[in-house]
């Protein structure tokens, strides 16, 4: 199952302002068989209220989107084999999942609530403060007054069931 999605990032920066920037480029597949998802997002699709912050948040004192232009969350759903997706109601789960930005990867606790219908199911993620020192990111003073030293991330998705390319 394949859709897209939207993601949020909410930091307060040094001068004690709060920061939003959201993305409606995510995608993402969850694979039933195997309990397990992926979420993409594009670094550079983010819009933020003060145009000039993306040029922070994507430039190479912060997420590097030139070098590594996505941020990737992988995780497994746990008891995925004993659930039927199409009737889960406000499931809330609790897991770790791979974080994966700059190309390094961490574990990092993910929350997420499922509701499954026979038109697909969605999933509202929450990860906790993302801390950019865990993955070898040095935040200059400059953009740590404009962004902060991490974010914490929310993600929207829904997955609708799609058929295979048969093979010929």
């Amino acid at each position: 199952m394949e859709k897209g999605g939207r993601a949020a990032i909410a930091t307060t920066n040094a001068k004690g302002d709060k920061v939003v920037g959201i993305n409606k480029n995510v995608s993402s597949i969850l694979r039933i068989e195997q309990g397990s998802f992926t979420i993409s997002i594009p670094i550079k699709s983010f819009d933020f209220d003060d145009y000039r912050l993306i040029d922070h948040f994507a430039g190479e004192d912060y997420l590097d989107a030139n070098k590594e232009p996505m941020i990737f969350i992988n995780a497994k759903i746990p008891g995925a084999a004993d659930m039927d997706f199409s009737k889960l109601d406000e499931k809330h789960i609790e897991l770790n999942g791979e974080l994966k930005i700059r190309g390094i990867t961490k574990t990092h606790p993910i929350n997420i609530t499922l509701n499954g219908s026979d038109e697909g199911i969605s999933g509202q993620l929450s990860l906790s403060k993302i801390e950019l020192k865990d993955f070898g990111i040095e935040v200059s003073e400059a953009v740590e007054a404009e962004l902060g030293d991490g974010f914490r991330m929310t993600c929207a998705v829904t997955w609708k069931k799609i058929e295979a390319p048969k093979k010929k």
